[in-house]
């Protein structure tokens, strides 16, 4: 349990970064129903799980989110 607590920061990030990944995938398929699910995959971990994350956590998620909406393209 130690071990998680100390590289918990770490273990987020890493998931994020498969988010990302996943998300930057989903937007090349043709079908939408990936599409609603990553963005209810996005939306749960924005809502639950960010209570418990680092502040660049919570930006890794901000940035999928922008991907997922198509807004990171824009910039």
């Amino acid at each position: 349990m130690e071990w998680l607590i100390t590289n918990w920061p770490y273990i987020g990030c890493g998931v994020l970064g498969v988010i990302i990944l996943a998300t930057v995938i989903v937007k090349f398929t043709k079908t939408t129903k990936d599409d609603t699910v990553m963005g209810k995959i996005i939306e749960f971990l924005g809502k639950y799980v960010s209570l418990v994350m680092t502040d660049r956590q919570k930006e890794l998620l901000k940035h999928a989110e922008e991907i997922h909406k198509g807004e990171a393209a824009k910039k």
